[in-house]
């Protein structure tokens, strides 16, 4: 048997093979291996379909996409978008194979991220722009991007840019910003740059979070503090909803004391007062303290 291009192509496991001869429309392209169709006419054919055509295309992949739900998960539709891209730009595999594995990085560090409810997460690779630069986990846009595209949208005055307080914050770095007027509550006090909330507002939003956000932004900080993994962020996670449960169940039995079956930061296996969530061992310890130390002062 002959051994043609697309014979060997389909040896070696490669998608694309070339002959070195035109196709009938006058083509020098690479052929794909499943169908030996040139690439260049499987790119220009959709554009002469009809709209019909088009409709019962586009249908077929849904259809499709609907069986196969299940199938697909994150991961293989990030290989399937990755895959697409990198036929498109002419992509080695060992350079998609690079991209695939940064990509899940970078998903692995945005829901570490959101579980712990960062605002922003690290990838450690640039972005399109060339930025080594955090991303937003709302969002995925990096933050030098987002900066950028914030002073190109603050518009120009007298053909300059203008200068706003909160550009000239951005542009100089500066976590703060004052306009010298009051917010829409009447508070004269100073913004947040990265997104123009009033500090004096943010101070009475977290008056009136719920304990649920509470423990949520607790387990952030202490996560930032002590760089705990995500396992472990879970499962700290876990302990303060049960604690939470435990409190909520208690209360509504009317109950003084809950267990919630883990130490306190002093290390006391002990109850929990429903009231304040203070260890009863703590409290006891508290106390003795004080006497002791009025006594001292007494003698």
């Amino acid at each position: 048997m002959a051994q043609t291009p697309r014979t060997k192509a389909l040896a070696a496991g490669d998608k694309f093979y070339y002959t070195g001869k035109p196709c009938k429309h006058g083509h020098y392209s690479n052929r794909h291996t499943y169908n030996s169709v040139c690439v260049q006419c499987s790119k220009v054919a959709p554009l002469s379909w009809s709209e019909e055509k088009l409709s019962k295309r586009r249908e077929y992949y849904r259809r499709w996409d609907r069986q196969n739900e299940a199938k697909m998960n994150e991961t293989e539709k990030e290989k399937r978008r990755i895959r697409a891209r990198s036929q498109r730009n002419n992509l080695s595999e060992a350079q998609a194979g690079k991209w695939i594995k940064e990509k899940n990085q970078a998903r692995r560090q945005r829901e570490k991220a959101r579980a712990i409810g960062d605002t922003y997460y690290d990838t450690g690779v640039p972005c399109k722009n060339g930025h080594y630069s955090k991303k937003f986990v709302s969002s995925t846009e990096c933050v030098q991007c987002g900066k950028e595209r914030y002073l190109r949208q603050i518009g120009t005055k007298n053909g300059q840019m203008e200068q706003t307080p909160r550009a000239i914050a951005l542009a100089n770095g500066d976590k703060y910003y004052d306009t010298g007027k009051p917010c829409k509550h009447g508070h004269f006090s100073i913004r947040y740059a990265n997104n123009s909330v009033c500090v004096q507002c943010r101070k009475e939003r977290r008056l009136s979070w719920s304990e649920a956000e509470k423990d949520k932004m607790r387990i952030k900080v202490k996560a930032k503090r002590d760089n705990l993994s995500e396992a472990e962020i879970r499962k700290l996670i876990k302990e303060k909803q049960y604690a939470r449960r435990q409190r909520e169940h208690a209360r509504a039995t009317g109950y003084i004391y809950y267990d919630t079956g883990v130490p306190c930061r002093s290390g006391h296996y002990s109850m929990r007062y429903v009231s304040s969530t203070v260890c009863v061992q703590c409290r006891r310890e508290n106390y003795l303290r004080k006497i002791s130390t009025s006594n001292s002062n007494t003698i």
